[in-house]
């Protein structure tokens, strides 16, 4: 055949696999959050429930402003509460994801070195996988307060 794919071709999906389904937990643990009681109490104390349908224009944006000021500007925020749905969801997406990236077969992803280039390239490796089992790690990480 014209077109035969070495292994090595290949050797990017995990990766990029891996990556994505983070991205998605990400994502859907901030749409989660919506749902969570937290945001609900904190999205009442804006007086968004409370808001007079003749409102004027300017009280309207005010409080409209003060709903999405009380979205939380960080993932930590979110992920706090490990037994909520939104933390359970980014815990588990972001376990999948980083044990689907571990599977990177990353010297197939390199080009080929001899002597000294092989050790340094062999050390960056192992500082990716390193990388890599840290996203793992920081899922299981005990979280005794808020860091926010």
């Amino acid at each position: 055949p014209l077109f035969r794919p070495a292994l090595g071709d290949w050797a990017w999906i995990p990766l990029y696999s891996g990556a994505c389904i983070c991205f998605i937990g990400i994502i859907v643990s901030r749409q989660l959050y919506k749902l969570s009681p937290a945001f609900r109490v904190r999205l009442k104390s804006t007086g968004l429930y409370d808001l007079p349908l003749d409102a004027s224009e300017e009280e309207k944006a005010n409080v409209v402003l003060a709903g999405f000021r009380c979205w939380p500007p960080t993932v930590s925020e979110m992920v706090a509460d490990a037994n909520s749905s939104h933390g359970m969801v980014f815990r588990a997406l972001m376990v999948t994801g980083g044990l689907a990236s571990m599977q990177t077969d990353l010297a197939a992803l390199s080009a080929p070195a001899i002597g000294w280039p092989l050790l340094v390239l062999s050390a960056l490796h192992q500082l990716r996988r390193v990388m890599l089992a840290t996203t793992v790690g920081f899922c299981f990480a005990p979280a005794l307060g808020s860091d926010f």
